[in-house]
C-alpha cells in the first residue's frame, strides 16, 4: 500500500473527522479529512514533475505533499531557512520542474538561482502578497493554480493513486551536511509506511494525541510524525500561526508530545532560567526547589506542575528530540519538571527518527555508529537517477557518526567521526559531546570546540541573547549594544564560570584552556549552521578562523 491509498482510505472513512488545526488571525482553525482530500485533489499537477516545497510548516505543506505523492510524483521537502544559493542547488539536484513556497521570499528565493533550473516551470506560493511585484511568468499563487474542472480532477486523481506502487519513490529528504555537501536521501511509500507504524509503537503514539507542528516538514523525523502518523490514525496535528508564536501556541496547545530539535529545548529552559532570575527572592527558591531533582514534597511538586503549565507542558507524558546532540544535563533539567526528554536518533537516511537498540544499531571497530534501519534508504536522488547509499559488506548502513557503548549497552552517539581531531600530544579528542555539555547551559547558545594540532583545547562560544540580556538587567551592568555587552568584563567571567564547570568533569587533556565569544548571535539562516541549529564545522572553522586564531596568540 503507498501512503496515498492509506489517505484516501482515511478520507472516505472519516471525512467531517478533524485532520488537522491550524491558527490563523489568533483564531484555531480545524481541517476535516474531507476538506484535507478536497484541498490535495485540487492542485493540478502534470505527469514527470518533481516538486519541491520550501515553506514553514502548515496545512499548505501538507496539501501540496499529498497532491504530488498521489499522482505518482516525488516531493522534495527544503528548509525555508535555507539560504538562495543553497534553494537553487538543492532544486537543482532534485530536478524540480514546481516550486510550492510559502511567500514572495521564498519564491525570490528560487528565482534568484533560476539560471540553474532550467527544468522549473511554475513556482507556486501559498501566500500571494508581493507575488506580482516579481514580474516574472512563472510565479503564481495557489489560489490561481488550483484546478478548475473538479470533476476530471476527481477522476484523474484517484485513478492514480490507484495505480501507485508501495516500491514508487515517495519524498526526498536533504541530508544534514554537517560535514559535507548535503545530498538527497529517497525512500519509497512502503518505507515510509512501515517507519510510521515502527514508530507509532516505539514512541507511544495513541489515537487522539494532540501535538504541534513547527519543526521544518523538510525533516524526514517531522515528516512522519506530523505527516504519516495521522494518516495512519494516529495524533492530531497542530499547525503555530508562526515561528514567533511557537510558545504561546504549545501552551494554548497543550499537546500530549512534542518533537523539537535539542536546540528548542536548550531555548526553552533558558527562557524559563531567564523568568527566574527576574523574579522575587521567594519565587525564585521555588523554581529552584521546581528544578531540584533531589527535592520532594507537595512544595516542588506544586511547583513542578507551575512549570510544566507555563511551558504548555501540563499534558505532554514525553518530549522528543533529535538531529543534533543534547549534553545528559539538559534531560535531566526536564526529567526534573517531570517531562521526560526522549532523546532520539535522527538522519535523512534513516528517515527520520530512530531508536537505536541491538536489531538495527552497532559500533564499528573504529567506532562508526552502523544501521539497518527499519525504513531502508532507496538511495541517494540526483536529476531524477538514484546513487546506492554506502553500506558495508553485510549490508549495514554507514553513518559516519562515532558512537559508544552505553551503561545500558545502548550506542550513544558522541560525534562524527570526520570533526575527531588530534591534539599536538597525539590524544584524540571528539568535540561533539563536549560542545554538547556547554549548551546545556542557558547562557551558550552555540559552541565549537577546537584544538587539532595544538597543545590545549580552546572553544568559540555564541551567547543565548535573551539569557544574557536578563542576567545583564540582574547584575545592573551597563551596555550600549549587544556587541558590548558581550565583550564585558562580568559576561566574560560568567562564561567562564560555565566552562570551569565542564572542566571539573574532563580530562586534564581536554580541557578548554581557552574562550572566545562571538559578538553576534546565530540564527537560523547562517549558512554556519545545520537545520537542527548545531554549528556545521567546516564552514564556521573558515568563517571564524581570525578568532581561532586569536584564541592561541
Amino acid at each position: 500500500m503507498t501512503l496515498p491509498q492509506a489517505w484516501l482510505a482515511r478520507c472516505r472513512a472519516q471525512p467531517a473527522q478533524v485532520a488537522m488545526r491550524h491558527k490563523r488571525r489568533g483564531i484555531w482553525r480545524s481541517v476535516a479529512w474531507g476538506e484535507f482530500f478536497a484541498q490535495a485533489r485540487a492542485i493540478g499537477l502534470a505527469p514527470g514533475e518533481v516538486v519541491s516545497i520550501i515553506s514553514e510548516s502548515r496545512p499548505e505543506w501538507l496539501y501540496a505533499d499529498m497532491a504530488a505523492q498521489a499522482m505518482g510524483f516525488v516531493s522534495h521537502g527544503v528548509y525555508p531557512t535555507c539560504s538562495a544559493r543553497r534553494v537553487g542547488r538543492q532544486l537543482a539536484d532534485a530536478g524540480a520542474r514546481v516550486a510550492f513556497v510559502e511567500n514572495a521570499a521564498q519564491a525570490a528565493k528560487v528565482l534568484a538561482s533560476a539560471e540553474r533550473l532550467p527544468r522549473l516551470a511554475r513556482v507556486v506560493a501559498f501566500d500571494e502578497r508581493g507575488v506580482r511585484e516579481l514580474c516574472d511568468s512563472r510565479v503564481t499563487s495557489l489560489a490561481a493554480f488550483v484546478e478548475a474542472d473538479e470533476a476530471a480532477a476527481a477522476a484523474r486523481f484517484e485513478a492514480r493513486i490507484a495505480a501507485g506502487q508501495g516500491g514508487d519513490t515517495a519524498f526526498l529528504a536533504g541530508t544534514a551536511g554537517t560535514t559535507a555537501t548535503p545530498r538527497l536521501a529517497a525512500f519509497s511509500h512502503a518505507a515510509a509506511m512501515r517507519q510510521g507504524a515502527a514508530m507509532q509503537v516505539a514512541l507511544g503514539v495513541r489515537d487522539g494525541d494532540r501535538s504541534l507542528c513547527f519543526v521544518p516538514l523538510a525533516s524526514a523525523a517531522e515528516r512522519i510524525l506530523a505527516a504519516v502518523l495521522p494518516v495512519l490514525g494516529h495524533g492530531l496535528v497542530h499547525f503555530p500561526e508562526s515561528p514567533a508564536t511557537v510558545a504561546n501556541d504549545l501552551r494554548e496547545v497543550e499537546p500530549n508530545w512534542v518533537h523539537a530539535p535539542p536546540r528548542f529545548w536548550e531555548k526553552l529552559q533558558a527562557r524559563t532560567e531567564s523568568a527566574a532570575l527576574l523574579t522575587a527572592p521567594r519565587e525564585r527558591r521555588l523554581y529552584r526547589r521546581s528544578v531540584d531533582g533531589a527535592a520532594g514534597g507537595w512544595l516542588a511538586r506544586a511547583a513542578q506542575r507551575q512549570v510544566r503549565r507555563s511551558l504548555g507542558l501540563a499534558r505532554a507524558r514525553q518530549v522528543f528530540g533529535g538531529g543534533a546532540l543534547a549534553g545528559p544535563a539538559l534531560a535531566q533539567w526536564y526529567a526534573a519538571i517531570g517531562v521526560p526528554l526522549v532523546d532520539l536518533y535522527e538522519s535523512a537516511e534513516t528517515c527520520g527518527p530512530c531508536l537505536l537498540g541491538p536489531s538495527v544499531a552497532r559500533i564499528a571497530g573504529d567506532g562508526e555508529l552502523q544501521l539497518r534501519p527499519v525504513a531502508a534508504l532507496a538511495g541517494y536522488w540526483h536529476a531524477g537517477a538514484l546513487q546506492p547509499p554506502a553500506l558495508t559488506h553485510d549490508g549495514w548502513l554507514h553513518t559516519g557518526d562515532l558512537a559508544v557503548a552505553g551503561e545500558d549497552g545502548v550506542p550513544r552517539v558522541v560525534g562524527r567521526l570526520s570533526e575527531s581531531f588530534a591534539m599536538a600530544s597525539g590524544e584524540r579528542v571528539a568535540p561533539g559531546a563536549i560542545e554538547a555539555a556547554l549548551l546545556a547551559s542557558s547562557y551558550i547558545a552555540g559552541a565549537m570546540l577546537v584544538g587539532e594540532r595544538r597543545s590545549h583545547c580552546a572553544c568559540l562560544v555564541a551567547l543565548e541573547e535573551e539569557s544574557v540580556l536578563s542576567y545583564a538587567q540582574s547584575e545592573g551592568i551597563a551596555f550600549t549594544d549587544y556587541a558590548n555587552l558581550v565583550a564585558k568584563p562580568e559576561v566574560h567571567a560568567l562564561v567562564q564560570a560555565q566552562i570551569d564547570r565542564l572542566n571539573a568533569a574532563l580530562a586534564d587533556g581536554l580541557r578548554i584552556r581557552g574562550f572566545g565569544v562571538l559578538a553576534r548571535t546565530l540564527s537560523a539562516q547562517d549558512e554556519e549552521l545545520t537545520p537542527a541549529l548545531r554549528i556545521r564545522r567546516q564552514m564556521a572553522q573558515r568563517s571564524f578562523a581570525g578568532q581561532i586564531e586569536a584564541l592561541y596568540g
